[in-house]
């Protein structure tokens, strides 16, 4: 025992700040703190607030998310790791998913799921779901028909969120049929508005789906985003940094962009309460959006650019009022906290004192005793 000079609580704590991938001052859609981007200074808040949905929780990989990549398929990129499940080549009939049109689902998937806080490259919205790539083009375009054949594919697979970034013009029976199927499957779709300026492309023009505009740095809309009454919300797409290739990362921008940051949120929305469906989730994602463009719904962002930190936010449980530094668990940092604060607040009239637990302006044995009821 005289070989013991002080013994303490060893505190076990989480993500709190901002991860550590190095490119991430290039992702102003994950935080935008008026960083140029090819050369356009943003403005400060412009993005979906990714790190306010962090602090509820980042995606584990034991969630069993799978997000199913309607694309060109996917390299297997080490922001990816073993993230990518296999998936199907329509075109081809095979199993080589493999990206075939300039890294475009490749680039898709990193922005919906790269693994992140891991000091390589850049943070996805969820950092655990898998990726179902299911290639819908030949090389960058294709039928209707191949994207029907992928969404009927990506149901069976029991995929949790379809992302569609791609647009056609047609919106045959048989593809709405297909978009049909997925949803009564219990699938989430969420679809790229288009890049036309004109009126919203399908599948996203179908109500079945989650339609998706783009805005830029400045929470402006993309000058070639589609619009139509059927937008449901907006998401940064133009310059957005991800994934290209086996092992790189470039800018890219359109519709396609923005859709995965709304996929992502999803994803992160289900972590937190798998019970949700479609119709709940669309719901959470537009009360929940910043209104930009015209005030109020409007058929060019809808009801505004997500906020996925307030969507996750508002069906999180309210934490325990143990944990006063905020990260979800009752430990041995905010014990540190309570401890540190011990004995009467200073004004409690006008300054509450947060480690008052008992509301009595003072910190002491009651306050302990909560504390330690909420540990872990």
């Amino acid at each position: 025992p005289d070989l013991i000079e002080h013994a303490e609580l060893d505190g076990i704590g989480g993500l709190a700040g901002t991860p550590d991938d190095p490119s991430l001052p290039l992702q102003y859609g994950i935080q935008n703190t008026g960083q140029v981007i090819d050369g356009s200074p943003g403005v400060p808040g412009a993005d979906v607030k990714a790190l306010g949905a962090w602090a509820f929780g980042t995606g584990a990989s034991d969630d069993g998310l799978v997000i199913a990549v309607l694309d060109s398929g996917a390299f297997p990129h080490p922001e990816l790791g073993d993230k990518i499940l296999p998936g199907w080549n329509v075109p081809l009939g095979t199993a080589e998913t493999t990206d075939v049109c300039a890294s475009h689902g490749t680039h898709v998937s990193g922005i919906a799921a790269a693994i992140g806080d891991n000091g390589v490259g850049i943070a996805g919205m969820h950092w655990g779901a898998k990726v179902l790539p299911i290639v819908v083009v030949d090389p960058c375009t294709g039928p209707e028909s191949y994207v029907a054949d992928g969404l009927i594919l990506a149901a069976d697979a029991g995929a949790d969120i379809i992302n569609m970034s791609l647009q056609y013009s047609a919106g045959t029976e048989f593809l709405h049929a297909a978009v049909q199927y997925a949803a009564e499957s219990g699938a989430i779709l969420v679809a790229a508005s288009g890049n036309s300026n004109g009126g919203v492309a399908y599948p996203a023009k179908w109500p079945e789906t989650i339609a998706v505009a783009a805005t830029d740095n400045q929470d402006e809309r993309y000058a070639l985003s589609n619009f139509g009454p059927e937008i449901d919300v907006a998401a940064p797409g133009v310059d957005v940094y991800s994934l290209n290739g086996s092992a790189s990362f470039s800018f890219k921008t359109g519709t396609s962009m923005a859709t995965p940051f709304v996929s992502g949120t999803v994803a992160l929305l289900l972590s937190s309460d798998p019970s949700l469906e479609a119709a709940d989730v669309q719901s959470i994602l537009q009360e929940t959006a910043t209104d930009v463009s015209l005030p109020g719904v409007d058929v060019f962002t809808g009801h505004g650019r997500i906020d996925a930190g307030a969507a996750v936010g508002s069906i999180a449980p309210e934490p325990p009022a143990g944990d006063l530094d905020g990260n979800g668990v009752v430990d041995g940092a905010d014990l540190g906290l309570l401890l540190g604060a011990w004995g009467p607040c200073a004004d409690c009239e006008l300054i509450p004192c947060p480690e008052d637990l008992t509301f009595d302006c003072m910190v002491d044995g009651a306050d302990l005793g909560l504390l330690l009821a909420d540990w872990g």
